[in-house]
């Protein structure tokens, strides 16, 4: 393969895609919501939708929790919900009956999975709430590339799981055969690691790695910013580098596991016989 160069807006090399190809002669149209400002009870002062109020539960343990929630501490509040989940209660439930979000009653639930050491420190003010909720996901995160490590079967499995997410992806973007080949090549550093640096500024911090999302939320929450309809071929790749960079070390942060990835998808792209 003969490499190419960092992509420059002066390469012509990649078509725009006709899907991506902006039709300058299409009247602008406006999207009506739904419901307008005066209908939704969020309307233009900030009032909570009406499935985020508190609503009093017909359930008495969920009742209670509602009377008590308030006067709990964040520690007493995790091992309440702990307990209530476990009596069958769905977070989307609890979340209700609080007038919280599901996404709050996750964080409380975390904070049972501190060490001894963690709470007290949390009691004691020492250790903040965000630290604390920090150092459960770092610990979480590095629990399950362990447990990928040890298994031979998980690792090959997971392998298989993730070069299929790449492979969607890298086919959802619609390049041409020279530049998807370039495009690999520097998704795993290019010659002499010449991208290695770029790539490495888009790693998340170990707390912000997701472990309960669908890659494809993930990859979706990922994209850059951008109206790729009006970009050049040169500037779109790059566009997508930027992209791959932000979702996979996050999707998978172990680099060896990324590595052997792309490594498979490369190989099922580029060089497998055709069907």
């Amino acid at each position: 393969m003969v490499y190419l160069g960092r992509i420059s807006a002066s390469d012509s090399l990649v078509e725009i895609p006709k899907h991506r190809r902006k039709d300058l002669n299409m009247p602008k149209s406006k999207t009506k919501p739904e419901l307008s400002t005066s209908q939704h009870l969020a309307g233009v002062y900030g009032i909570p939708p009406i499935d985020a109020l508190p609503t009093q539960p017909a359930d008495s343990e969920l009742a209670q929790l509602l009377v008590d929630w308030s006067n709990l501490s964040p520690l007493a509040r995790s091992e309440r919900l702990k307990v209530l989940i476990a009596n069958g209660h769905s977070g989307r439930g609890l979340a209700k009956a609080i007038g919280c979000s599901e996404g709050s009653i996750r964080q409380h639930l975390k904070l049972s999975h501190l060490t001894d050491g963690e709470k007290q420190a949390l009691l004691q003010g020492s250790l903040s709430g965000k630290k604390a909720l920090r150092k459960v996901q770092e610990r979480k995160v590095q629990e399950r590339l362990a447990q990928l490590r040890v298994s031979l079967q998980g690792w090959t499995r997971e392998i298989n799981r993730l070069a299929k997410v790449l492979l969607d992806w890298l086919l959802s973007l619609d390049l041409n055969k020279p530049y998807l080949e370039q495009f690999i090549c520097e998704l795993g550093g290019g010659p002499g690691n010449i991208r290695r640096a770029e790539f490495a500024r888009y790693a998340p911090k170990p707390w912000e790695i997701p472990t309960d999302k669908a890659p494809e939320a993930v990859i979706k929450a990922c994209r850059p910013k951008g109206d790729t309809q009006t970009m050049s071929g040169p500037d779109y790749v790059n566009y997508c580098f930027a992209w791959y960079a932000r979702w996979s070390q996050r999707v998978m942060p172990d680099r060896k596991l990324r590595d052997r990835v792309l490594c498979l998808v490369e190989g099922r792209l580029l060089y497998a016989p055709p069907q």
